[in-house]
């Protein structure tokens, strides 16, 4: 019988379980990060909020804690006396440390301001934007991931 040129069908099949682990795992890596790293910032800044609120619902009224949402990173930060917000570059280490400060990475940009709650109700007070209701948006100029503070105060992510 003359030899036959051609693959066998295990290494046929051997070849396109390569084809497919690759194109799972190794092709989005090289894509970029495909808009990955943009909702994941936005949820976290939704978790972060919703923490706050809940700080502000369970401390003292000498107590206020804050969101201090920059270009380019956010912080929550508990203040005694005033809820005067201060920029983060004028955090002391500690307060860096505790206020847990996220930094987003390239070209990201987060909505701006200072977010604290009613120690009641929950509800929104500063900023005044927000007192009825509004949308937030984490975006790195291609790709970008909303969220919303209702006026009651449910902070949630918007598909």
């Amino acid at each position: 019988m003359p030899a036959t040129k051609g693959f066998t069908l295990i290494e046929l099949v051997i070849v396109i379980l390569l084809l497919g682990i690759l194109a799972a795992f190794a092709v989005p890596k090289w894509l970029g990060k495909g808009g990955f790293e943009t909702h994941t910032l936005r949820d976290e800044l939704v978790a972060r909020l919703r923490l706050v609120q809940t700080m502000n619902m369970q401390e003292g009224d000498a107590r206020c804690t804050q969101l201090v949402v920059e270009p380019s990173r956010f912080g929550h930060l508990t203040l005694l006396g005033s809820c005067t917000p201060k920029p983060i570059s004028g955090w002391s280490a500690d307060e860096q440390a505790r206020g847990r400060v996220v930094k987003a990475s390239g070209s990201i940009s987060l909505p701006q301001g200072s977010f604290s709650f009613d120690k009641r109700s929950g509800r929104p007070v500063s900023p005044s934007a927000c007192i009825s209701g509004c949308n937030l948006m984490v975006s790195d100029g291609g790709e970008s991931a909303r969220l919303r503070i209702e006026p009651e105060g449910y902070i949630h992510a918007i598909p």
